[in-house]
């Protein structure tokens, strides 16, 4: 392959971005386990009943639960504790090189809000709702000059948010269905470095030889939906048994952008311009499929078990391409080059999560507690591993309370999600180096250890 032909990974760096929406890759794919203050105190295992008006996401059938003017008002803050030990290599000099380890800088408190309401007509058992919320997830930071700054140095400004109209049905009081329709905007933004070393003098890590971008794509409107079904099997004294299912259609995303270039501060690329910078791309996001059982015993408590499918290899590949012609003048030993059309594997694996969560009244008028546990697959081959790009099999543990008042609730969560430290040898995450891709290092083996704890206060009303 020749020079000129290598220089096409320049913008690589821009499509790695286009595969995490609202920050760099969490649980199953994109996002956390989980959403939703409510929900979040029971580790997602909230399908075969409502409780709250997050059952938009997770079953949009049981919204029939709620009658007359419901609102509620719910924040999720999110803390994530990512490090990253990369591993030692052999340079080109033939010693060792060792590298300091990072962790993610960005402010511990990363609020991601919801707003929802609904009116319920009792007699007829219908319930229509409106809902402006997001997936739980959270930003990272990096230094611009640590060992990780080749996979990725910030994404503060990112955002992904779903609009939905859901509409709920119980043509018999033991069977329920429910659909929605979603608007699913995204806004990315992506700082990375890659590396300008030629091969003939100083090193692929040589920070005078680094290249930084900035990557901002908007993918605002993007139709998908939901549908859900609930029945009651068993109503039997104070026994009651309930099943339901639920599945979140695909979404295609497309998106248009720009791209801008710090350039290499070696003299060497003083001359060295980018013109053009508009981009479009376009990637789906999955299916999920859900289903659960929930006993309810005495109108007192309950137990879910829930299980959940996210169709995650459906993201096999990213595409980008120009809006505008996008030129690299007076590139070192090459001179001027068009970037062309770029394709990117992914190759990621579908996910699968279990999920158990229940609750009891305590004091039967105002408190009510709640606690769950979720495992959830990993989705990312360890050869796509690295820091922007991790995901491992983890464990998430959760309580939560709520506390009535008449006609209004204040809903309290906690969650821990564990993914275990991991040592990763296989990664093929490199260096980005358009100028010379034999000279190009992988940057993705080391240790890894990411954590998130996640704390959510909710409020809501019905009238």
């Amino acid at each position: 392959m020749s020079i000129i032909s290598r220089l096409q990974n320049f913008l690589l760096i821009l499509l790695l971005s286009l595969l995490f929406t609202s920050s760099h890759v969490q649980a199953a794919g994109l996002f956390l386990l989980g959403r939703g203050v409510h929900p979040l105190g029971r580790a997602g295992a909230s399908i075969a009943g409502g409780d709250t008006l997050q059952t938009m996401w997770y079953n949009p059938a049981n919204l029939v639960e709620l009658t007359g003017f419901s609102v509620l008002l719910d924040v999720g803050v999110i803390q994530n504790t990512t490090k990253f030990s990369r591993a030692k290599r052999i340079g080109e000099n033939g010693k060792t090189l060792n590298y300091e380890p990072v962790q993610n800088e960005q402010p511990a408190l990363q609020p991601d809000p919801s707003i929802m309401l609904a009116y319920g007509w009792e007699k007829q058992r219908i319930t229509i709702a409106l809902g402006l919320y997001a997936p739980y997830a959270s930003p990272v930071k990096f230094s611009d000059t640590g060992s990780q700054r080749y996979s990725v140095v910030d994404v503060n400004g990112s955002l992904f948010a779903i609009t939905q109209l859901s509409i709920a049905w119980a043509p018999h009081p033991r069977f329920r269905i429910g659909a929605g329709v979603q608007n699913q905007s995204a806004i990315v933004r992506l700082v990375k470095a890659a590396s300008g070393y030629l091969g003939v003098f100083g090193g692929p890590e040589d920070k005078n030889l680094d290249l930084y971008t900035e990557a901002r794509i908007q993918a605002l409107f993007n139709i998908s939906g939901n549908i859900g079904v609930w029945g009651r099997i068993l109503d039997f004294q104070q026994v009651k048994l309930d099943i339901a299912a639920s599945a979140q259609m695909p979404v295609y995303l497309q998106g248009t952008g720009e791209i801008s270039v710090r350039l290499p501060t070696h003299p060497l690329f003083d001359p060295t311009s980018v013109e053009g910078k508009k981009i479009k791309t376009s990637f789906f996001l999955p299916l999920i499929v859900r289903a659960a059982a929930r006993i309810t015993l005495f109108n007192r408590a309950n137990l879910e078990f829930a299980f959940v499918y996210e169709g995650w290899s459906i993201l096999d590949e990213l595409r980008l391409e120009q809006v505008d012609p996008i030129v690299v003048r007076n590139v070192p030993t090459i001179g001027n080059y068009k970037i062309p059309r770029i394709v990117i594997p992914r190759n990621l694996n579908d996910a699968f999560s279990i999920r158990v969560g229940g609750s009891v009244k305590i004091l039967p008028k105002w408190l009510r507690i709640r606690a769950g546990y979720a495992y959830e697959t990993n989705s990312v081959p360890d050869t796509y591993n690295s820091v922007f790009f991790y995901d491992s099999n983890k464990h998430m543990f959760s309580v939560g309370l709520t506390l009535t008042f008449s006609k209004m609730a204040i809903d309290i969560s906690y969650a821990h999600i564990l993914l275990p430290t991991r040592t990763i040898t296989a990664s093929r995450d490199k260096q980005l180096n358009p100028l010379n891709e034999k000279g190009a290092i992988i940057v993705g083996n080391g240790t890894y250890s990411v954590n998130y704890n996640i704390i959510g206060i909710a409020w809501r009303g019905s009238f």
